[in-house]
């Protein structure tokens, strides 16, 4: 089921489904894992995470931008960001 996350759903068009150890209603406390639909064009806002994340592009295309570097994604691309 897609909802919005808090964080930056609902804005854009941009969708979530998922768990996330940040829920406190869910029992993980140090894994998630979470599916986002990010219509084209949309440009999110950059973040911090305490925990270890794997982003994975299923379909089309993503520019990641890290502190010193940047990164162009396509579909069966993954990056790891330690915490």
């Amino acid at each position: 089921m897609w909802t919005a996350c808090p964080a930056c759903c609902g804005q854009h068009g941009i969708r979530s489904a998922g768990v996330h150890s940040v829920n406190t209603k869910v029992p993980s406390k140090s894994l998630g894992l979470v599916l986002f639909y990010v219509p084209p064009h949309v440009i999110l806002e950059p973040g911090h995470h305490p925990t270890e994340e794997t982003y994975s592009i299923v379909e089309g295309e993503a520019t990641m931008i890290f502190e010193r570097s940047r990164q162009n994604l396509k579909k069966g691309d993954c990056v790891y960001l330690p915490p």
